[in-house]
C-alpha cells in the first residue's frame, strides 16, 4: 500500500536524500498532469542564451542532420522555455527510468514548444542505463530482438541466460567485452555492432541509420533513441544529442574569453582557490586511458591547481585544456556541464532523484564563488526533478523497445508524483 507525502519524506531524510524528500512533500499528491506542467515553468529572472551556447547547441544539430529551419526552431523553443530535459545517459536504448521521466516531461509540454533532451555521454559503457546494449524485458525471447544466424549468437546466447538468472532483463550487447569502462563519448561504432545490425528485427533496426564502423556512436544512438521516442510519441517534437559534445564546442568558445565565469573558474588563480575549496570532489573533465591493455575512463577532478584522476595528472592550463578538448580526450564533467547551463545560460535542467540533490549543492558553491547575479542564482530552479519507473499493469517494467515489439502492452495508470516516483523508493534506500 502505497504511503502518503509526508510518510515518505519522512523515510527520504532518513535516508539523506533531504532535496527529494521537500519535493516529495510538497508535490508527491499532486495530479501528475499539474506536476508535469509545473516543470515547464520558466524561471523568474534569466539571462539571455549566450551565443556561443546557441552555436554550439546549433552545430549539434546540424551533426544530426537538422535541417536549418528546424535548428533554428528548436534554439527558439529552448529560448522559451529556458528548460532541457537532462536525466538521460546517452545510450542506443533507454530503460524504464527513462521512459518513465520522458513520459512525465512530454505530458506537461507547452503546445508548440520543443522538448530537448541533452543526455550525458561522460560516463561509460557499463554505467546503470547500459549504453551499449539493447535493453528490453524479459518477456520476449532473445530470438525476437536477433537472429539466431547473426555472428556470435551463441555467445549472446550465453550472456542473456546469466543475465535472466539474475534479474530477468534482455541485454543485447552492441560493444566488445573489453569496452565495458570505456567513455561512451567519442568512441566510434565498433565492428561488432556493424556487423550484428543486419540480423536485429527490422522493427528495431528500421528506426536507426545504418552503423558504420568507425563513425561516432553518439551520433548514431542519438538518431536511433530519437526515432525510439518518436514513435511513442508521435504527438512531440523532440531531439535528443550528445550534451557533452555541445559543452565542449561551448568551451573552447568561452574559455578563451578572460571576463567570462568559467575562464576565471579554470585559470585565474584566486578564483581557482576558492572554486576548489566548495567543489572540492566535483568531476571536471573526464579522459581515457589505457592499462594492461584494457580501455577506461579516467575522472578528473581539480586538485592544487592541477586537473588529477587515479592514475593521471595535467595541468591547469587554457592551452592543455583547449588542446585537450580539440582532440577529443578531455570530455566536460559535471561541474562545466552544469555551470554553463545553470549559472551561465539560466536554464532549468530537469533531473533525476540525484541530480536536484547535487545541484542544490551546487548552488550554493556557485554564490560563494561572486562571479554570478546573486538574485539570478537565487531564482535558478534545482529542484525540477522528473523521476519513475514505466510499469506496466502487471507490476514488470516496460522499456521503449518493449512497446515498439508489442503495441499492446497496457501502462499502468498513475495518478500522482508519488504512485510514478513508489518503484524506485527500494532503490533510494526506502522500504
Amino acid at each position: 500500500m502505497l504511503q502518503t507525502p509526508v510518510e515518505t519524506a519522512l523515510a527520504l531524510e532518513t535516508a539523506g536524500r533531504f532535496r527529494l524528500a521537500t519535493v516529495v512533500r510538497q508535490h508527491g499528491g499532486a495530479a501528475l498532469s499539474d506536476y508535469a506542467k509545473s516543470l515547464w515553468m520558466p524561471p523568474r529572472r534569466f539571462p539571455e542564451l549566450e551565443p556561443e551556447f546557441l552555436a554550439a547547441l546549433a552545430a549539434e544539430f546540424r551533426r544530426l542532420d537538422a535541417e536549418e529551419s528546424q535548428t533554428q526552431d528548436w534554439l527558439a523553443s529552448l529560448q522559451r522555455t529556458r528548460t532541457l530535459q537532462a536525466a538521460t545517459h546517452l545510450t542506443a536504448s533507454e530503460g524504464p527510468t527513462f521512459l518513465a521521466l520522458h513520459r512525465l516531461a512530454l505530458s506537461g509540454l507547452p503546445q508548440g514548444e520543443s522538448y530537448l533532451v541533452g543526455a550525458y555521454s561522460g560516463v561509460s559503457f557499463a554505467n546503470a542505463a547500459w549504453s551499449g546494449c539493447l535493453n528490453l524485458d524479459g518477456r520476449f525471447p532473445l530470438e525476437q530482438m536477433v537472429a539466431p544466424q547473426a555472428p556470435g549468437f551463441a555467445k549472446l546466447r550465453r550472456a542473456d541466460l546469466d543475465r535472466a538468472r539474475d534479474g530477468g532483463e534482455h541485454r543485447l550487447s552492441l560493444i566488445p567485452g573489453s569496452w565495458r569502462d570505456v567513455r561512451v563519448g567519442d568512441s566510434p561504432i565498433p565492428e561488432k555492432l556493424s556487423l550484428l545490425w543486419p540480423h536485429v528485427t527490422e522493427i528495431v533496426c528500421g528506426l536507426a541509420p545504418e552503423p558504420v564502423c568507425g563513425e561516432p556512436f553518439s551520433t548514431w544512438a542519438s538518431r536511433f533513441v530519437a526515432a525510439q521516442l518518436r514513435t511513442l510519441h508521435p504527438e512531440a517534437d523532440l531531439v535528443y544529442f550528445d550534451l557533452n559534445k555541445v559543452i565542449c564546442e561551448y568551451l573552447l568558445s568561452v574559455l578563451p574569453n578572460r571576463d567570462h565565469a568559467l575562464h576565471r573558474m579554470h585559470f585565474d588563480a584566486e578564483c581557482r582557490v576558492r572554486v576548489e575549496t566548495v567543489f572540492p570532489e566535483v568531476p571536471w573533465y573526464t579522459i581515457p586511458i589505457e592499462q594492461k591493455g584494457r580501455k577506461r575512463m579516467e575522472v578528473l577532478r581539480c586538485e592544487a591547481g592541477e586537473l588529477r584522476g587515479r592514475t593521471v595528472t595535467m595541468p591547469l592550463t587554457l592551452a592543455a585544456v583547449l588542446d585537450g578538448l580539440r582532440a577529443k580526450t578531455l570530455s566536460p564533467a559535471l561541474l562545466p556541464v552544469y555551470t554553463a547551463l545553470v549559472p551561465c545560460n539560466g536554464l532549468t535542467c530537469l533531473g533525476s532523484f540525484e541530480q536536484i540533490e547535487y545541484l542544490a549543492e551546487y548552488r550554493k558553491g556557485w554564490a560563494e564563488l561572486e562571479l554570478f547575479d546573486p538574485e539570478r542564482l537565487a531564482s535558478a530552479r534545482t529542484d525540477a526533478l522528473t523521476c519513475g519507473r514505466c510499469l506496466d499493469t502487471s507490476g514488470n517494467p516496460v522499456h521503449p523497445l518493449d512497446l515498439l515489439l508489442d503495441p499492446e502492452i497496457e501502462l499502468a495508470p498513475l495518478s500522482t508524483l508519488l504512485e510514478l516516483l513508489t518503484p524506485l523508493l527500494p532503490r533510494l534506500g526506502v522500504r
